[in-house]
């Protein structure tokens, strides 16, 4: 006998195409009716409130009264909620911000005791290759979702996924989706119509005979009909076995019926095929600053503040771990990672609320880092020189000895006294280095008993190279006042150097093409690779979710403007190559072809080499001056491509040949 399970949910967007704010106020409305329907209607036994648990915490912050009434449903197993504390973009975070995510998520659950034991992840755009293992880390061994599966090679509905470490996971491809009873009896079906269409379409790719009907969608309250409309369809087909609960419920029915059927199919690898969904790398693209804020965040948290806070907190008794202010920090970054906010998807207001917890993560862990660095180097202010002689602290934030050049910046007071110094290393050497940038500024010192005061100070930018600091550690240079010494042996070399378009270092040599793509060659091997870095522009008729191409498309191939040696030192040396495309100013209105009209698009590129560094280094601006339009920059190599995600380093298909192609999306419409 067939069995099916009907379970009442709703998908939850914290923030989308309403503001949180907004849609706090109908998820307190939701929450109301629900708390009373479930207390009312013996036989509603679960509700599974979507994959997360921050809904509990948006809801009780205005309705904490209700906090008993939820905690008696939960350890009734009649309400859940979890595992996860927002659905992320799994993409997007990094590895520690999806383990946190998870803990955060399993935290608020058992402060009320109903978390959902299932990895239900429904609406996520794609998965990570890692996620069975996280999930097994967790206590967990299913995985329920809809996207990121190519439905013409999965003919089945249940799969086993398994992880590079060998852990796995029954999973549950809702080929219908989340919704699969949506607004169920009320689209022109009767409930038994409606329930029957559906069943009978997931019968078709079903192994188990084991089906997952779900009754609800987007933000959607709960339909007080929903019992009634169970007994309907049991009383309809007595010949199905026919139950409500929740999704756990339904993960022990499927495992059960896994546990008898031989020669299910085991999937291997990271779940991105969006021929039926959005597009992870269109979301990649949209709204960049987001994207490099968050690198920026979860960069200072995991690999300063936390590291530090910790060592400062372990090497004496002047530094408290701040473990609460970390948990807020972490919160900030998990509720940004949601999947319809992070992925830039969602209203320019939405997005605004986005940087701002972002920001605030961001200005919390600077401040952790800079108030740890000042307790273990025993100074109120590292990297700090006045009279003649002082320091610079540097740590080595990396899980491994590092070795390479490194850029800091050194805080000169009362710099009318400096006109230059030499930096020395601790067992007294000198280290050459070179200055990349000059300013000044004025701060404010703060003291535990007396009163706080204006500093003003020169900020000298240097690059210099380090060896051999160890993981996690910091090494101290000592710097001493000189009388124009490093500047003016830097200026001697740069005079010395002959003019043309092309750098080089230690591994490699650099030249301009007249396309304005770069040439490699690699000492190393002798060989040389042509054409990186080459511009072509596209047109794009999508939206934040995925690229379209217009039908008939014009591409637009770069070209030369002008190319100039802008930096040229004993350590380092820049090339800026500018660049122009006549690029058609939009798409046409059906989105068929790109527009007659054309406008200039401006980009300046600088290659940068460092010495003892094996690698080219590009920063890329462009003056963007239309929507409707996709640029690619080009890298034309044939190597084997390994791609470091979250948690692994993997191989993907580069598209057509042996071409790894990296793009972006370009529209006036998407700012941020």
């Amino acid at each position: 006998m067939d069995k099916i399970l009907i379970a009442a949910s709703t998908h939850w967007d914290r923030e989308w195409y309403r503001t949180f704010q907004e849609f706090q106020i109908r998820l307190c409305g939701l929450m109301n009716r629900l708390i009373t329907l479930l207390e009312q209607d013996e036989e509603f036994l679960c509700y599974t409130f979507d994959g997360q648990s921050v809904v509990l915490e948006d809801y009780l912050e205005i309705y904490p009264e209700n906090r008993g009434r939820i905690e008696k449903l939960a350890a009734e197993g009649r309400l859940v909620f979890g595992p996860l504390y927002n659905l992320p973009d799994e993409f997007l975070s990094g590895g520690e911000a999806l383990i946190r995510n998870f803990l955060l998520g399993d935290e608020v659950c058992r402060s009320v005791g109903g978390r959902l034991n299932a990895g239900y992840v429904p609406d996520n755009f794609g998965h990570l290759s890692q996620l069975p293992q996280i999930l097994n880390g967790v206590g967990i061994d299913t995985a329920f979702f809809f996207r990121g599966v190519d439905r013409t090679e999965y003919k089945e509905k249940e799969f086993w996924w398994e992880s590079p470490d060998g852990s796995r996971v029954l999973c549950e491809y809702m080929i219908l989706g989340y919704w699969s009873l949506k607004s169920w009896g009320k689209m022109g079906k009767t409930a038994a119509e409606h329930f029957y269409d559906a069943y009978r379409t997931l019968k078709e790719s079903s192994r188990l005979n084991t089906f997952l009907l779900i009754n609800g969608s987007d933000h959607l309250y709960q339909d007080p009909d929903f019992t009634a409309m169970v007994r309907d369809v049991k009383e309809t087909f007595p010949e199905l076995d026919i139950r409500n609960g929740s999704i756990a419920d339904y993960a022990e029915m499927a495992k059960e019926a896994a546990g008898d059927c031989r020669g299910l199919r085991t999937v291997r690898g990271e779940l991105r095929d969006f021929r039926y969904g959005p597009d992870p790398t269109a979301v990649t693209s949209c709204r960049g600053r987001i994207k490099r804020l968050l690198f920026a965040v979860q960069s200072q948290v995991e690999r300063y503040a936390e590291p530090l806070a910790v060592l400062a907190s372990a090497c004496g008794d002047g530094f408290d771990y701040p473990g609460g202010l970390f948990g807020k920090i972490w919160r900030n970054i998990s509720i940004s990672l949601g999947h319809d906010g992070i992925s830039g998807c969602s209203t320019d207001e939405v997005m605004d609320d986005i940087k701002s917890y972002l920001i605030h993560a961001l200005q919390s862990s600077s401040r952790i880092s800079e108030a740890a660095m000042e307790e273990l180097t025993g100074r109120e202010e590292y990297g700090q020189a006045s009279g003649d002689e002082s320091y610079l602290a540097v740590f080595n934030p990396h899980p491994f000895a590092y070795t390479g050049m490194t850029e800091q910046t050194v805080h000169l007071e009362k710099a009318g006294g400096w006109k230059d110094f030499v930096l020395y290393g601790d067992n007294g050497e000198e280290i050459p280095y070179e200055i990349l940038e000059l300013s000044d500024e004025v701060i404010t010192r703060e003291y535990l008993y007396n009163s706080k005061e204006k500093v003003p100070r020169t900020c000298v930018k240097i690059l210099f190279p380090v060896k051999d600091i160890p993981a996690l550690s910091i090494r101290y240079f000592r710097i001493q006042k000189s009388r124009l010494l490093e500047k003016r042996c830097q200026e001697f070399y740069v005079r010395r150097q002959p003019s043309g378009a092309k750098i080089e270092n230690q591994r490699f040599s650099v030249t301009v093409n007249e396309d304005a793509s770069i040439n490699v060659l690699d000492k190393k091997n002798g060989q040389i690779y042509r054409g990186l870095n080459s511009f072509v522009d596209r047109g794009e008729a999508g939206d934040e979710y995925q690229h379209v191409s217009p039908l008939l498309d014009e591409h637009v191939l770069a070209r030369l403007t002008g190319v100039s040696v802008i930096h040229n030192s004993p350590l380092s040396q820049k090339l800026k190559i500018t660049a122009e495309l006549n690029i058609p100013d939009r798409a046409d209105r059906g989105f068929l072809k790109r527009s007659a009209k054309y406008r200039v698009c401006r980009i300046v590129t600088l290659v940068c080499l460092t010495e003892g560094t094996d690698r080219v280094e590009f920063t890329v601006q462009i003056d963007n001056p239309c929507p409707d339009h996709i640029l690619f920059a080009r890298f034309p190599v044939a190597l084997k491509i390994r791609q470091n995600t979250q948690t692994q380093a993997l191989r993907r298909r580069s598209g057509p040949g042996k071409e790894r192609t990296l793009h972006r999306s370009l529209n006036r419409r998407s700012p941020c």
